[in-house]
């Protein structure tokens, strides 16, 4: 795991990405875990931005799976 970390640390894309997963709404907001109990929906905009990073994280993975 300390490889694909050292690896996902020299891509800021990825970790911007990751980060929008993580933070659908801002990363000073809920988190997605937070978000699943809440009342709060996400916009369409928002929504399909957090899908595309997600998309991206996930072949970002994919893409390095003989790391994990």
């Amino acid at each position: 795991m300390s490889k694909l970390h050292e690896k996902a640390r020299t891509d800021p894309l990825f970790l911007t990405h990751l980060n929008r997963v993580i933070h659908p709404t801002g990363a000073t907001e809920a988190d997605y875990i937070e978000l699943r109990y809440s009342a709060y929906e996400l916009g369409d905009d928002s929504l399909m931005d957090w899908r595309k990073s997600f998309d991206y994280v996930l072949g970002w993975l994919k893409k390095n799976e003989a790391m994990l």
